[in-house]
């Protein structure tokens, strides 16, 4: 099979949304995974940098696909969003249920506005 698909089933995404995250066309996607062309070092680059491939999996096909370098990889986050569950779970569970209790009001306010 084909590496790039591999990577893009891997990732959960569309040939369009692996376009969009590589700045390259769908049918780009497409002619590489049928095999009609071959994947450019600054797709490789991008792969390896944008999208935490594995340089070894890509050149051997050994270990995993995807690095996953921190706990937040499985999400889309900010660097305010990362901040803030990094201060949350500094906090000991007194201040966890303060900071909870208070997005709780701030949320029912929000509704009543």
């Amino acid at each position: 099979m084909n590496k790039l698909k591999v990577v893009r089933d891997e990732l959960g995404l569309t040939q369009q949304q692996l376009a969009d995250k590589l700045k390259i066309s769908r049918s780009q996607v497409g002619n590489i995974e049928q095999g009609i062309r071959s994947i450019t070092p600054r797709i490789k680059r991008d792969l390896i940098e944008h999208l935490k491939v594995n340089p070894n999996w890509l050149e051997s096909g050994e270990g995993p696909i995807i690095n996953k370098t921190d706990k937040y990889d499985d999400y889309e986050l900010d660097d305010k969003e990362r901040e803030f569950i990094d201060l949350y779970e500094s906090l000991d569970e007194d201040s966890k249920n303060f900071i909870i209790e208070t997005m709780k009001r701030i949320g029912s306010n929000k509704k009543t506005e």
